[in-house]
């Protein structure tokens, strides 16, 4: 099974590379034969994981052509997973920026994509500065696979 693990952050952040690890471990409990691939603002962080990591975090001249081929062929996975953690913010107009930059490609491409998405637990927010409209009803639509390892449930759109 071909998996891609998106919203990796960076391994230095000890919570956030936690996240990944966690993850990383959830999805080779659950598969048997997995190929994985990470999707990470700072893939060199994770080049422990052993496993290919695109760089999500865009550069002077954009995101890298890997990067953009990646999220072009999302169709190309068996699965895509979203690791867990609270990554969707916009409390200052900064992090808004960032969100959209780094977070937001990926979320857009995985809505598009016709693989299924799973999205680890989250905590999304806070929403400022009239950005709360278009992230209403998000959770709703993507699926969520709970750590103790409960079976999966559909939001509305995956029924």
């Amino acid at each position: 099974m071909r998996i891609l693990l998106l919203h990796a952050y960076s391994a230095h952040n000890r919570g956030d590379g936690l996240l990944v690890d966690e993850s990383v471990a959830l999805i080779r409990s659950v598969f048997d034969d997995v190929e994985l691939e990470v999707v990470a603002s700072d893939p060199d962080s994770f080049s422990y994981v052993g496993v290919p990591v695109y760089n999500a975090k865009p550069g002077r001249r954009g995101w890298s052509r890997e990067y953009l081929r990646v999220l072009r062929n999302l169709d190309s996975y068996d699965l895509l997973v979203g690791v867990g953690g609270g990554y969707l913010r916009a409390g200052k107009p900064v992090e808004m920026l960032k969100c959209l930059l780094v977070m937001g490609p990926q979320i857009f491409a995985a809505g598009r994509s016709s693989t299924r998405s799973v999205y680890l637990p989250q905590s999304i927010g806070p929403f400022r500065f009239g950005s709360s409209s278009p992230v209403s009803g998000f959770g709703e639509t993507h699926w969520c696979l709970h750590a103790s390892r409960r079976p999966l449930h559909a939001g509305n759109r995956l029924g």
